[in-house]
């Protein structure tokens, strides 16, 4: 089973981070063009609360769907 994490900010000026965890992916292809520094739009997602009410997350569901906006013009890749 493919467990995608995607961490993802706010280029609005906060920078606020939220997470979204995309572990109902089993039957479907990585979404094309989700690299580092790309605008998403990601629609029909569930919000939780974390257990000690510190962060709000998002969960994919089965109805899911994600859509590459824009694609950053250079990619820079940290070897690990």
């Amino acid at each position: 089973m493919k467990n995608i994490v995607l961490k993802l900010r706010d280029n609005s000026g906060s920078g606020d981070a939220v997470t979204l965890y995309l572990s109902q992916w089993r039957w479907r292809a990585y979404p094309f063009g989700l690299i580092p520094g790309a605008r998403i739009c990601a629609m029909f997602v569930a919000k939780y609360l974390s257990r000690n009410n510190f962060y709000t997350y998002f969960q994919a569901t089965a109805l899911t769907s994600i859509e590459v906006l824009s694609v950053p013009q250079t990619v820079t890749v940290n070897p690990v």
